[in-house]
């Protein structure tokens, strides 16, 4: 049982993680705030990965493939923190944690590699789940707002992203140098978008201003990420993950607690659907 308590502390550290994102993207440029804890992240992996542990690797077909499948990934990302900014926390963790399984789903469909009555199930109860977290119960008309639709975007490349990023795992690629090289990329692609959108001056005034937030984002995203991959290296990665769809259930409480967000019980629920519903994906 020594995996248990790593995998234990991944949903808490994530969901720690995107209350502080929350926190952090209100009246700050997405772009800009994204950028700067992706690229702290990606400096915290190097000290952590690289220079300790002196890992190398030649330069061959995957990393390329990594960063072209960065490419998406970080267009992914982006809109999953603006729809992070839009929604209430309790509304949006549960979306991106679990819609983007029905997307990988039918991504795998595509390619033909598996399809089960248990999948057709789980995502069904994704979708159910989704619907009441958008009308809480029926108690308002279904809308799909800016903040979802953001998440939807998220979920469909997320859903292309996770099939890549299967394949180049298959092919021996160690996950810790794909999580060094997917988080430089994705850093330097949000960098790209900053520049473009001239908001470079913006990145030293938020840094400046938010540098502990900012800081303390990036040592939990590190931090989770590297207890995940030590967990599912000693247990089946089924076990792992479904341990990690905590994190919204976790979220949703933040969210109630601290942020005194409305409709907790009902989104809750709908989060313990969805979270069910992903859990029959995973096991079947």
């Amino acid at each position: 049982m020594e995996w248990f308590i790593p995998a234990l502390l991944v949903p808490v550290f994530q969901s720690l993680a995107n209350l502080l994102q929350k926190v952090g993207l209100k009246g700050r440029s997405t772009s800009v705030f994204a950028f700067l804890f992706t690229f702290i992240s990606f400096i915290l992996l190097s000290f952590m990965l690289l220079l300790p542990l002196g890992i190398t690797t030649k330069l061959d077909w995957r990393i390329g493939a990594i960063f072209i499948n960065s490419i998406l990934g970080s267009t992914g990302f982006y809109y999953s923190m603006k729809g992070l900014k839009e929604l209430d926390l309790s509304e949006a963790a549960p979306i991106m944690a679990n819609l983007s399984l029905i997307f990988t789903g039918i991504i795998e469909i595509i390619i033909g590699e598996r399809f089960t009555l248990l999948d057709l199930v789980g995502i069904g109860m994704i979708i159910i789940g989704s619907y009441l977290l958008e009308t809480n119960f029926g108690k308002r008309g279904f809308q799909i707002s800016k903040g979802f639709k953001y998440l939807l975007i998220n979920a469909v490349v997320y859903g292309i992203c996770a099939n890549v990023d299967r394949q180049i795992m298959r092919t021996g690629f160690p996950p810790v140098l794909y999580v060094f090289f997917a988080t430089m990329f994705i850093s330097i692609n949000l960098g790209l978008l900053v520049w473009k959108k001239r908001k470079f001056m913006e990145v030293k005034r938020v840094w400046e201003n938010s540098f502990l937030l900012v800081i303390g984002i990036s040592i939990l995203l590190v931090s989770y990420r590297v207890l995940q991959a030590y967990a599912m290296a000693l247990a089946p990665a089924t076990l792992v993950i479904s341990i990690k769809r905590l994190s919204p259930l976790l979220s949703v409480v933040l969210g109630g607690k601290v942020l005194s967000e409305k409709y907790i019980i009902y989104r809750l629920v709908a989060s313990l659907i969805m979270v069910a519903g992903a859990g029959i994906i995973i096991i079947g």
